[in-house]
């Protein structure tokens, strides 16, 4: 009898481990990339930099390559996009124009568009600006633990008439 219960309690235990095993590669490669991309556009229009931990690994590394900005850490990131949200007009929004992200990393592209004021790309307040970006990613499950967003700078000078 004791030789049954050995037997049985070694099959739920190897279940067990395959099931586990099966279920964190599942989470690595299965997330689902247009979730994971309307959530990081839904972020970014939240204004809410308290819900960057729902989206991001403690340990993400935040570049915003444009300006020449790294945010190491989760901490980093908040404080990145309280300044952000501090300083962007009330029509800054971004909105989803493609994503591609599988086997846990892909990229997600966007359109970034609002009205300049005298202290978000001023010197020239009340100009419409529209500037395609693409950021890159890399997924720990359904958190982001490396971001690269790429813009082009030039774009947002040109439409402000200071290039």
């Amino acid at each position: 009898m004791s030789m049954i219960r050995f037997r049985i309690a070694l099959f739920v235990a190897a279940a067990v481990g395959i099931a586990v095993v099966i279920g964190s590669l599942a989470s690595r490669v299965d997330a689902d990339p247009t979730q994971i991309a309307t959530a990081w556009i839904a972020f970014w229009n939240s204004r809410d930099a308290s819900s960057a931990p729902t989206l991001f690994a403690d340990n993400v590394v935040y570049e915003d390559v444009a300006p020449g900005v790294v945010n190491m850490g989760i901490d980093e990131l908040q404080n990145f996009a309280r300044g952000y949200f501090d300083t962007a007009p009330p029509d800054a929004r971004f909105d989803l124009v493609a994503s591609n992200i599988k086997g846990g990393q892909g990229s997600i592209e966007w359109l970034f568009t609002f009205t300049t004021t005298a202290t978000f790309f001023g010197p020239t307040p009340g100009e419409k600006v529209a500037v395609r970006g693409a950021t890159i990613i890399h997924l720990a499950g359904n958190k982001i633990v490396s971001n690269s967003d790429y813009w082009d700078i030039a774009t947002v000078l040109r439409e402000i008439g200071q290039l």
